[in-house]
């Protein structure tokens, strides 16, 4: 699927979502599977989104059977440093309650899921969200026992001191489960519409800066709610000294079936989307 320029980077997803679900594009398809493991959450949460809506609508024509795959390795993204950040901004498709192309002029309560060396990031969704409340997701179980310990350890200052995170408002969540956050997260936002709904406009507001599995739980909740999801995605990468031939042994490819039956008719043939774009 060749890529279109855009004026405004969280308009590529948009883009590729809209090119993804043309009926010529994907006819004579059955099956729809998207592999996100090498794309942004700028990316793959629009063309997600877009896959999720036909395949829910049952556009005529389009693939009832929609799954997601990745290769999940915490201790890779672990080692993945951000090298500035862009200007925050809704994650196209992904608008909620927000203004459009300002600030939110709501009461936001902002939860997001927390990554390792994401500080940057972090303090740029908060200044645009300057949310009146914050609920801190943080990955536990997870393969590492102690890794949300750290990770608190890590962005305590933006957390505790800046954000002035309560402990109790602090969310954890299955790492290797994203259907647990997606229902925490539904929980979340149905707590808040019953405690805040005498108010003009309450929003909750979702970011992600961890792994594709917990991202996926975001996007669900997300989807299935309406909500906006913020993004203030990294000018460069690099990456940390560590030996990726040793990490790449905790490599886990994980698939989601999102839609459809999970058993399909194997006559029907089926459609990998993954766009060759680098992380």
């Amino acid at each position: 699927m060749p890529h279109q320029p855009v004026h405004a980077r969280n308009n590529a997803g948009p883009r590729v979502a809209r090119e993804a679900t043309k009926p010529s594009f994907l006819r004579d398809v059955g099956h729809i599977i998207v592999d996100v493991s090498s794309l942004p959450s700028s990316l793959h949460f629009p063309l997600i989104a877009a896959v999720l809506t036909s395949a829910d609508r049952r556009v005529i024509g389009f693939p009832a059977e929609v799954q997601v795959v990745a290769c999940e390795n915490p201790s890779v993204d672990a080692a993945i440093i951000e090298l500035g950040v862009t200007e925050a901004a809704a994650v196209g498709g992904f608008r909620g309650g927000l203004e459009h192309d300002s600030e939110p002029k709501a009461t936001v309560i902002w939860a997001p899921v927390i990554g390792e060396n994401v500080g940057h990031s972090l303090s740029a969704v908060h200044d645009f969200l300057v949310p009146q409340d914050v609920f801190p997701v943080l990955p536990f179980p997870s393969r590492d026992p102690r890794r949300a310990d750290n990770l608190l350890l890590q962005h305590q200052v933006e957390l505790l001191d800046t954000f002035q995170v309560e402990p109790a408002n602090i969310i954890y969540a299955d790492e290797r489960n994203p259907f647990d956050l997606y229902r925490t997260l539904s929980r979340l936002q149905e707590k808040f519409r019953l405690a805040l709904g005498g108010l003009d406009t309450t929003t909750l507001a979702l970011s992600t800066h961890s792994s594709k599995l917990l991202s996926l739980g975001v996007l669900l909740a997300a989807y299935e709610h309406q909500l906006p999801i913020v993004s203030a995605p990294p000018i460069d990468y690099e990456l940390g000294d560590v030996d990726l031939s040793l990490l790449a042994s905790g490599n886990q490819i994980v698939c989601a079936w999102l839609a459809g039956l999970p058993y399909p008719d194997p006559a029907i043939p089926s459609l990998a989307l993954s766009p060759d774009t680098e992380h």
